[in-house]
């Protein structure tokens, strides 16, 4: 019985790891975005910004559909 008690903490702290690391890394990314889209307007306008914005996007829901996908395959 402490053996499966041990387990299910260890699961637990697992998943509330996993959701503070991918939470801190949305808030950085937020950030991130923020200061791209302040610097590149104050440097060349607000068409660049968008079109900077648009591509910043593109990036980060690439690389977060990449990790969705790679860690729900199932390996054989």
């Amino acid at each position: 019985m402490p053996g499966s008690i041990k387990n299910a903490v260890t699961a637990e702290a697992k998943k509330i790891s996993t959701a503070l690391l991918t939470w801190g890394l949305g808030v950085i990314a937020m950030v991130a975005y923020c200061l791209l889209l302040y610097w590149l307007k104050n440097s060349f306008g607000i068409y660049i910004s968008m079109v900077g914005a648009m591509v910043f996007l593109a990036v980060a829901f690439f690389v977060i559909d990449l990790w969705w996908r790679l860690s729900h395959k199932k390996y054989e």
